[in-house]
């Protein structure tokens, strides 16, 4: 789609695949030995290859909500529409696959790309069952979701099986030529990571418990002296208050919305929605805005989106 050379250590471009858009960055690091100057000049251009995607997304992300606006333009009835107004700020979504894409799955590179749709699929069978009102469409959403299910299994132990093969395959070659590292390398990719040990559990002598029913006595030994304390000697008896409390029953405003955004944590998994904490925090004030308007109607209707 395009491409950058920001210097002659660093690159950015921009890709159109099969499957998704992506950005990526090409750098190449000065050494420790490198001059101070040189090193904070890097930095500030890495510094300016990644805000200048932020940036796209910040000028994509206005320009589709100026055009939903002026598509609805004022006395439109379904400006008061709770759906409708939910509606439109799934072009953070929208905004999000056009120019950032997907990051790739790659933490089980074993998985084939056809168990990677089967998995999509499930995904959708599973929002739909969490999404279901009636009794008849939760059932039938539960047994599609199953049938879904069992289809992912099936294939992720065959493409398992199927890697497992071609890695012991690839390491007898190596042995058979005296290729010790790769050997080893397959050893340690198939038997995974370094397990924790459940700690040891001592008893009130200090004595080593051995066993799992001794262990668990001892933890609900445990439990039961620091949660069941003595009763307090005098009962609480506050005293009523004279005047009711001030409480706030209007509707969130924005500055409210903006410092809830502002408090919500990077890097979390987004729900259903597929709304990640960043793309709030992009464009902080565009989406306070929105989400204001869209508690305002929830407020005053008192009803959610069906989604």
């Amino acid at each position: 789609m395009e491409w950058e050379p920001i210097s002659d250590r660093l690159l950015r471009a921009r890709f159109d695949s099969r499957y998704c858009k992506m950005t990526i960055l090409q750098c190449y690091a000065p050494t420790n030995e490198a001059e101070e100057d040189t090193k904070d000049e890097w930095y500030k251009q890495l510094q300016y290859a990644v805000s200048k995607v932020k940036k796209d997304f910040t000028i994509e992300l206005r320009n589709r909500f100026s055009a939903l606006e002026s598509e609805d333009g004022e006395g439109n009835e379904d400006n008061n529409n709770v759906e409708k107004t939910w509606g439109n700020i799934k072009v953070y979504k929208e905004t999000a696959e056009s120019v950032i894409g997907f990051r790739k799955k790659g933490d089980k590179q074993w998985i084939t790309p056809q168990t990677w749709t089967k998995i999509d699929e499930r995904k959708k069978a599973k929002d739909k069952l969490l999404s279901a009102k009636s009794p008849r469409l939760t059932e039938r959403a539960k047994k599609e979701y199953k049938e879904k299910d069992l289809e992912v299994k099936k294939s992720a132990r065959r493409d398992k099986r199927a890697f497992v093969e071609n890695l012991a395959s690839e390491a007898e070659m190596a042995a058979a030529k005296g290729q010790l590292s790769i050997v080893y390398r397959i050893t340690k990719q198939l038997s995974g990571p370094r397990k924790n040990y459940t700690r040891l559990v001592k008893d009130k002598q200090g004595n080593l418990l051995t066993t799992e029913r001794e262990q668990a006595e001892r933890w609900a030994q445990h439990f039961e002296e620091v949660l069941n304390g003595p009763a307090p000697e005098e009962p609480a008896d506050p005293e009523p208050l004279d005047d009711d409390l001030a409480i706030n029953t209007d509707p969130p405003s924005q500055a409210e919305v903006l410092a809830a955004i502002k408090d919500m944590k990077r890097g979390k998994a987004p729900g259903i929605d597929m709304l990640h904490a960043e793309m709030l925090i992009a464009d902080i004030t565009t989406a306070s805005r929105v989400l204001t308007d869209l508690f305002a109607k929830i407020w005053e209707q008192d009803t959610i989106p069906r989604e």
